[in-house]
């Protein structure tokens, strides 16, 4: 492009050197553009993972709160909230479905280096690890009549759970490039 601009410079009156400055500034900036694409989704996905570290990072927050009050003897249900155990470990082995294959989906999209696949994958991980964390929060609070230990044991699981999805997602980052 700098040559035929530099050719153009020295006789602009010419058509087909213009023709060519014209073609080489096309092709310029489709190449830009597709950069600009391709910076785009890998920004998208960077940002997914930074959004899910940070619903991880508050999912914790609330179960070791949750895991204060378990072993202070007071997490309990709130007066009118009321659970089936059934249904409770029903929404347990959904979402544990789900997340285990939006972990999968994750895992696939950096071993392909595809980011839109990680960006959706980060989406619905971050969703999925929430409804879990939630709803086990909530069996810990029905179970509460078994006693503080059975509490803060189900509470340790899903903080541990947590932490390896938080692991898993600050390897991507790494692999991904992303150091934020």
């Amino acid at each position: 492009m700098i040559n035929s601009s530099l050719i153009f410079s020295e006789d602009s009156s010419n058509l087909q050197k213009q023709r060519d400055l014209h073609e080489k500034c096309r092709k310029v900036a489709d190449a830009v553009k597709g950069i600009m694409e391709v910076l785009s989704v890998s920004s998208a996905s960077a940002r997914a993972t930074q959004k899910l570290t940070s619903k991880i990072d508050t999912i914790k927050q609330d179960v070791e709160t949750d895991i204060l009050f378990a072993q202070s003897g007071t997490l309990a249900l709130d007066v009118g909230e009321h659970f089936m155990f059934d249904d409770l470990m029903g929404e347990v082995a959904k979402y544990s479905r789900t997340l285990t294959e939006n972990i999968r989906s994750l895992v696939q999209a950096v071993e392909s280096s595809d980011n839109s696949q990680l960006k959706d994958a980060c989406d619905s991980s971050g969703e999925s690890i929430d409804n879990l964390a939630d709803t086990i929060r909530a069996t810990s609070k029905f179970i509460a009549k078994e006693g503080p230990e059975a509490q803060v044991a189900l509470l340790n699981v899903t903080k541990s759970l947590v932490a390896a999805l938080s692991d898993l997602i600050n390897a991507t980052r790494v692999i991904n490039g992303d150091f934020r």
